[in-house]
């Protein structure tokens, strides 16, 4: 006998019961990776557009100088001695004695471990290089707090006398470092 029209057949029954868990299922899939990618976005973003960290105790590393050839070993020291002694003057600013960064350096310790051993918020690094007439400074402040770089620069500088050429070299990035930590602070980083 046929059903009457208002009452469904057991076959389409039996397919509403299979669909209903299938888009329960698709939905509920649908909605994880909907999430998985929000907070992916979200994750990421908030540390790339944060603001750098302030910087108010300061670690200055010796400068390696590697395999450099016809330059003294004592010139990455020397430029950090010079550095320090430049921003040593710097108010609100503490650095970290010479001892302990000479002696982190020399157990080979990393810059950011270096700088995270000795509780400071940055450290100053980098490297020298001999060129023909004169040197090439890399240098990089790194926050200790997320190893973020907050600012490098390279200076090359051709002289005849080395002194002459840390000197400058010591003033020009204590002149930016100078700027830029007065400019943290002018901009209300806490």
């Amino acid at each position: 006998t046929p059903l009457p029209p208002h009452v469904d057949s057991p076959a389409l029954l039996r397919n509403r019961r299979l669909h209903r868990p299938v888009l329960v299922a698709v939905g509920c899939i649908s909605l994880v990776l909907v999430l998985l990618f929000l907070y992916s976005v979200y994750r990421v973003r908030p540390a790339a557009e944060a603001p750098p960290p302030p910087v108010t105790r300061l670690l200055v590393l010796p400068f390696d100088i590697g395999e450099a050839k016809g330059i003294d070993r004592d010139v990455g020291v020397e430029l950090a001695d010079e550095i320090t002694d430049s921003l040593a003057h710097v108010e609100r600013l503490q650095i970290a004695g010479r001892r302990s960064a000479d002696t982190l350096a020399a157990a080979h310790t990393g810059a950011v471990e270096a700088g995270r051993k000795l509780g400071v918020d940055a450290v100053v690094n980098g490297s020298v290089e001999a060129r023909p007439r004169g040197l090439r400074v890399t240098v990089r402040l790194t926050a200790t707090k997320d190893a973020r770089v907050l600012w490098s620069r390279v200076y090359e500088r051709e002289a005849a006398d080395m002194f002459a050429v840390q000197s400058s070299i010591a003033t020009a990035l204590a002149r930016e470092l100078m700027t830029l930590l007065n400019r943290e602070g002018r901009a209300g980083v806490p």
